[in-house]
């Protein structure tokens, strides 16, 4: 039996915004379904925080629309899906294992028009994920525009109700 948590790295475009090589992932992150990773975004709002980009929050609707407020741009609206991505698990030989990761699929539009596909696979996502609330708690379903920029620092979900009220006076 495999112990997917003694392999070297995961090679594979699982990514956020770059490819990932990891050494500590579990038999548990591998093991999640599309299912099941759809259970834990559909119908709400998630934070992901990273020193790198700051603040993401998505307003993940049943419906299959995604609301995505980054930390220092506009608001994103497009569409996601979950899905399944290849990746291959590298052991201390080099021997590879193919196979697949469950993954939340968005499509996005591209600021320099037409659209993007932008995936997460549970196996960085789940990791990143710091916060989750039911509903659209920044009704960000009814907004064009992203409430204000947020910048890098961590801020929970209070701090961030907290400033839209302050800069939406």
């Amino acid at each position: 039996m495999f112990r997917f948590a003694r392999f070297a790295a995961i090679l594979a475009a699982l990514t956020l915004t770059t490819p990932v090589m990891a050494q500590d992932v579990t038999d548990e992150e591998l093991a999640v379904t599309p299912a099941q990773f759809k259970a834990v975004v559909s119908g709400r709002t998630v934070r992901t925080y990273s020193q790198e980009d700051g603040n993401l929050v998505e307003y993940f609707a049943s419906n299959g629309k995604v609301y995505v407020w980054p930390a220092r741009a506009n608001m994103l609206i497009g569409t996601w899906e979950p899905c399944t991505k290849d990746a291959a698990l590298v052991d201390d030989s080099g021997q590879k294992k193919p196979l697949k990761i469950a993954a939340i699929c968005r499509t996005l539009p591209n600021p320099e028009g037409g659209t993007q596909t932008w995936n997460s696979t549970w196996v960085v996502f789940g990791r990143q994920i710091v916060e989750r609330a039911e509903g659209d708690i920044f009704s960000l379903s009814k907004r064009t525009d992203a409430p204000y920029w947020m910048g890098k620092r961590s801020v929970d979900f209070k701090g961030l109700q907290a400033n839209i009220k302050k800069y939406t006076k």
